[in-house]
Order: C-alpha cells, then structure tokens, then sequence
C-alpha cells in the first residue's frame, strides 16, 4: 500500500493539478482569441459595407448602374 506522505504520490498529484490547470488556462486563453478574431471580423465586415455605402453615396453614377443591373435580371 502507498503511503499519502511518500514524495512520489505527492509529486503526482501536484504535476496533475498544475497540468490541470494550465489545460484549463490554455482553453480559456483560446475562448478569448476566437472571440476577438470573431469581433475584429465582424468589425471588417461593417468597415467594408460602410465603405460601399459612403461610395454609392459619393458617386451617384455608381449607384444608378447598380439600379440597372438590379432591373436587368
């Protein structure tokens, strides 16, 4: 039987408790990445619309093509 102070099983359990914690820490450090990386593509997403909106807007030709090719098909 194996004694709970012999230093290998406490040696055992601290390395499962820190590797525990750094898989935990790990996952929520990727949680957070995906979460930025889906804000700043969403982000780019309304710059870009922004964009082809205030174009449309400067440039009334534009848009008046954009009604005819919308009235063709």
């Amino acid at each position: 039987m194996v004694d709970i102070s012999d230093p290998i099983v406490w040696s055992t359990v601290v390395q499962t408790i820190v590797l525990t914690l750094t898989l935990v820490i790990f996952i929520f450090t990727f949680r957070s990445q995906n979460q930025a990386i889906k804000e700043q593509a969403y982000g780019k997403v309304m710059d870009d619309y922004g964009s082809a909106m205030r174009m449309l807007v400067e440039t009334p030709e534009l848009y008046a093509f954009q009604q005819d090719l919308f009235n063709a098909s």
